[in-house]
């Protein structure tokens, strides 16, 4: 007897596969992808383009901008912002450097030397994340500005470029006190800290 005869009629035989679910089953990963790759258009691929055409543009606030391919504006920046540059990379590159020191060693500690302690030292890694002392100190304060409201600027100009207004407001009030006409082209200077747009 062989072993195919020993199997009993009563066994249901699974039903075919539709023919077009090995299609699917291709098309499965790429439509679970697809919700995070509209959004990383949407909010990455899109203001990129959108700032790499703002910055080939030529104009002024009174003219307006348009896009006329300038490729100088680069080399521009890059020469008249040569210190800030190179600031901002000297500081990202020692804070990276300062990341990799402290974190690295800290990782492999928590996962691998831990032990009983592994949950206590990843409480301490995230709690600063949701507890803070408003009072505590900081490695940066809060900006210090000498103006505000005891010590007020005084709006110097009100013009209207297009659909935008621009206030031009002067660090010291003026000695008249007179204020501005709204809509002027070059107003009086006048006290006040205010102006609508």
């Amino acid at each position: 007897m062989s072993a195919v005869a020993q199997i009993p009629a009563s066994v249901p035989t699974p039903p075919p596969e539709p023919a077009d679910a090995g299609t699917t089953r291709r098309f499965t990963p790429y439509l679970l992808l697809l919700p995070g790759v509209l959004w990383l258009v949407l909010f990455f691929l899109v203001p990129m383009i959108t700032l790499a055409s703002t910055s080939l543009q030529t104009g002024s606030l009174e003219q307006g901008y348009q896009l006329t391919w300038r490729w100088a504006n680069y080399t521009d920046a890059l020469g008249t912002y040569r210190e800030q540059f190179f600031r901002a990379f000297l500081y990202a590159a020692i804070a990276t450097l300062l990341a990799l020191i402290i974190s690295y060693p800290l990782a492999y500690t928590i996962a691998f030397k831990a032990g009983r302690w592994r949950n206590v030292m990843l409480l301490l890694v995230i709690a600063p994340f949701f507890v803070g002392d408003p009072g505590a100190p900081r490695f940066a304060g809060p900006g210090r500005y000498p103006n505000g409201p005891s010590h007020q600027m005084a709006l110097a100009e009100v013009r209207e470029i297009g659909a935008v207004v621009l206030l031009r407001y002067l660090l010291e009030g003026p000695a008249n006190g007179s204020s501005p006409e709204a809509g002027s082209g070059a107003a009086a200077p006048g006290k006040g800290g205010t102006g609508s747009g």
